[in-house]
C-alpha cells in the first residue's frame, strides 16, 4: 500500500513513500520507505519492488511521488486565482478515503498495520476471474531510425495473485478491485516520466490523473471551473462534444474567430478587452492546438505563445485538449501549452483514443496539483476510478512490453501510417472534387479534412430567402443526403459551429477509418454527390 509517511507534500510539507508488500496466504506485510524524489535513482528491479502494493481502505497516489529531482526543484505555480464553481468549493474528499488516509500513520507519522473492517471491498478470492492473456503489437524501428517497419507480437498473462507469487507490479486482485481515484500508481509513474520527457512543465507542483476518456474529463472540468451562465471561450469551429457539453450545463458559448493559423490571439484579446461589463467575463479558454477538430489546423509555436500571453493578460485558465498532439506529420517539435505554462494556468487533456484504442476509455489530465485534487474529489463520487482492466492492459503494454522507447516507436508508426492515408485522400480530392465547388487546406496533423463547399454557387443562393443560415443549412442537408445515397457518410460542418449563425458551408471527412482503396472510392462517391446537388439546383 502506498502511504504518505508523516505529512503530505501535496499540502506543502515533505513526505516519504511507504510501500507494503504482502502475500496471499496471510496478512504478512513488510514496509519500504523511500524519500521523496529518490525514485529516479533506482534500478528497474527496485522500481518493480516498490510498486508491489496492497489496496486497503484509502489508496492514494500522485505524480509528486515519481517526479525527478530536476522537476521537483522547479519553482511552484503562481496562478492561484483558479475559477472554481460553488459545487467545487463545497465538494470534499470522500469520507471513507479521508478517514483511511488518517489511519495510515500514528501520531508520530510512523506507518502502522491495519486490518480493515470498514470498506465493502470484496476479497480477491471472490472474483470469478483467474487470469487474462494479452497479445500486444510492437513496432521495430528501421535501421535509419526514422520510419517504423515490421510488427512483432508480445504475449503476457496476468493471474489473480501474480504480485504474491511472481513479484509482479500489478495483478487481477488489484485490477479488479477498487482503485486509486487518480489511476493506478504504475500508470501514474509511467505518465509522470512521459510528461517530464515530452512536456517538462516549468513549475514543480503539477500532477496528472487518469480519467474515463477526455470527453468525460472535459465535462467534469466545466462543472468544476464554471457556473451556469458563465461564458466559455472556444474556437469558432470546435469539437462537437464540447458544444453538446456546454449547452445543457447552461454555459454561454463564446466563439473566437479563427484563420488559417487557428485561433486568432488578436481577436481573443479584442473580444475580452471590449467585454460587456454587465456580464461575467469568461475565465476558461478551450482550444485544440494540434490537428484541430474539425479544421485540421495546427497552431505554430508563435501562435501558441501569443495565445498564452493573452491568457495571462486576461487571467484565463486554458483547457488544452490535445488528442492529436502525437499525430503530427512532420518531425519538427511544437511546444504544448503545458510546456509553456510558467504560472500553472493550463489544464492539459491527453487521450488514448487516437493512439491506442477508444474502447479503453482512458485518458489523463495534467495541471497544478491543487486543481487536480479538486477533480479527484469529484472522481470519488462519480467515476470512482477508470476501469481497472483497461489500466491493466495499458500498464502491461506501456510499462512492461513497450516502455517509453516502444511507445515512441508506436507513435512514429501511427504518424507514418496516417500521413500516408492523408496523402491518399489529398490526391483523391485533387483528382475527383470539382475545384469551383470545393476547396481545402492539407492538414499537418490529426485525422480530418475540412472541405469548404462554395454554397454561393448553388441556385438557392439566388433565391428570395433572406436568411443565409437557412440557405446554408438547406444546401447542407441536400449534400448530406445525396452523399448517403451515393454510399458515403460524412459529418456536417454545422455540427462543429460554435456560433449562432451559419456563414459558410463545410464538411468534415476522416482518413483514418476506411482502407486506402475505400478512401479513394469514398471521395469519388462524394464528388458525384456534390455534382448532383449543384447541377440539379
Amino acid at each position: 500500500m502506498t502511504r504518505f509517511g508523516g505529512n503530505s507534500r501535496i499540502t506543502g510539507i515533505k513526505y516519504e513513500l511507504v510501500v507494503r508488500t504482502y502475500y496471499k496466504s496471510a496478512h504478512v506485510m513488510g514496509t519500504i520507505k523511500v524519500p521523496v524524489n529518490a525514485l529516479d535513482k533506482m534500478t528497474d528491479t527496485e522500481h518493480l519492488k516498490i510498486t508491489v502494493m496492497q489496496r486497503t481502505i484509502a489508496p492514494v497516489t500522485s505524480s509528486r511521488l515519481f517526479q525527478s529531482t530536476k522537476s521537483a526543484s522547479k519553482p511552484t505555480s503562481t496562478f492561484k486565482d483558479v475559477p472554481l464553481s460553488n459545487e467545487a468549493h463545497e465538494r470534499q474528499p470522500a469520507s471513507l478515503k479521508a478517514s483511511g488516509a488518517a489511519l495510515a500513520t500514528d501520531k508520530s507519522g510512523k506507518a502502522i498495520d491495519i486490518i480493515s473492517l470498514s470498506t465493502g471491498r470484496p476479497h480477491p478470492r471472490y472474483y470469478p476471474f483467474e487470469s487474462v492473456d494479452f497479445a500486444f503489437t510492437t513496432v521495430n524501428s528501421s535501421s535509419s531510425g526514422n520510419e517504423p517497419s515490421a510488427k512483432t507480437f508480445g504475449k503476457t498473462r496476468t493471474a489473480r495473485y501474480d504480485i504474491a507469487e511472481q513479484n509482479a507490479a500489478i495483478d487481477l486482485s488489484v485490477a479488479l478491485s477498487y482503485g486509486y481515484s487518480a489511476g493506478s500508481e504504475q500508470l501514474i509513474k509511467f505518465l509522470t516520466e512521459h510528461i517530464e520527457a515530452v512536456h517538462d512543465p516549468p513549475y514543480s507542483d503539477w500532477d496528472c490523473a487518469l480519467t474515463v476518456g477526455s470527453t468525460s474529463a472535459l465535462d467534469l472540468a466545466i462543472r468544476t471551473l464554471s457556473e451556469p451562465g458563465d461564458g466559455v471561450l472556444v474556437e469558432e469551429y470546435t469539437y462537437s462534444g464540447m458544444i453538446e457539453c456546454l449547452k445543457p450545463l447552461n454555459r454561454k458559448i463564446v466563439a473566437v474567430p479563427m484563420n488559417q493559423g487557428g485561433l486568432c490571439p488578436d481577436a481573443l484579446d479584442t473580444l475580452l478587452m471590449h467585454w460587456d461589463t454587465t456580464l461575467p467575463k469568461p475565465r476558461l479558454l478551450y482550444t485544440i492546438p494540434t490537428g484541430q477538430n474539425p479544421t485540421g489546423i495546427t497552431q505554430n509555436m508563435e501562435r501558441r505563445r501569443q495565445i498564452y500571453k493573452v491568457a495571462e493578460k486576461h487571467n484565463l485558465l486554458v483547457l488544452e485538449d490535445d488528442p492529436y498532439g502525437y499525430l503530427r506529420f512532420t518531425e519538427d517539435k511544437l511546444p504544448s501549452y503545458l510546456s509553456l505554462d510558467t504560472s500553472g494556468r493550463v489544464l492539459r487533456f491527453d487521450s488514448t483514443s487516437k493512439t491506442l484504442s477508444p474502447g479503453l476509455r482512458c485518458a489523463w489530465m495534467t495541471g497544478q496539483t491543487s486543481l487536480i485534487q479538486r477533480f479527484l474529489h469529484l472522481h470519488d463520487v462519480s467515476i470512482v476510478s477508470p476501469s481497472g482492466v483497461s489500466q491493466l492492459m495499458m500498464y502491461k503494454l506501456l510499462g512492461e512490453v513497450w516502455g517509453h522507447e516502444g511507445f515512441s516507436s508506436w507513435l512514429r508508426y501511427l504518424r507514418a501510417q496516417y500521413r500516408d492515408r492523408m496523402l491518399i485522400m489529398a490526391k483523391a480530392c485533387e483528382t475527383y472534387l470539382p475545384e469551383h465547388l470545393c476547396s481545402w487546406d492539407q492538414p499537418e496533423a490529426g485525422m480530418f479534412f475540412w472541405l469548404k463547399i462554395h454554397w454561393d454557387e448553388h441556385a438557392m443562393a439566388r433565391s428570395s430567402e433572406k436568411d443565409i443560415s437557412n440557405i446554408i443549412l438547406a444546401i447542407e442537408d441536400q449534400l448530406y443526403n445525396a452523399a448517403l445515397e451515393q454510399g458515403v457518410l460524412c459529418c456536417k460542418g454545422s455540427f462543429f459551429n460554435a456560433r449562432d449563425v451559419q456563414s459558410d458551408l463545410y464538411v468534415r471527412l476522416t482518413f483514418v477509418t476506411a482502407s486506402e482503396s475505400e478512401i479513394v472510392e469514398a471521395i469519388q462517391r462524394f464528388a458525384r454527390a456534390v455534382k448532383l446537388v449543384f447541377d440539379q439546383s
